[in-house]
């Protein structure tokens, strides 16, 4: 827990310091190529393989037999998932 933990503040770190100190570059390139600032929140959120799956399930997708790796399409939509559930990217 401690090395996610440790992952988590230095990755909302960056991207705070990003937002913050390249405010004008990102503005250029949000107007060429919209996008909003990263949502992280305070702790880092974890989701395990089997809340993974139950979500895919849920959703309809066809999730991965036993431990089998994600399709980027799977990837694509859990991700979206997360964000929805929990409001983080």
């Amino acid at each position: 827990d401690e090395v996610i933990e440790v992952l988590h503040a230095m990755f909302v770190h960056i991207f705070d310091g990003l937002e913050t100190r390249c405010a004008p570059e990102l503005a250029a390139v949000r107007a060429q190529f919209p996008s909003d600032k990263p949502r992280c929140a305070e702790r880092p959120t974890v989701v395990h393989w089997e809340e993974a799956e139950a979500m895919l399930a849920e959703d309809g997708a066809e999730a991965p037999p036993g431990l089998s790796d994600l399709s980027t399409a799977q990837e694509r939509r859990l991700g979206e998932l997360v964000a929805a559930k929990y409001g983080v990217d």
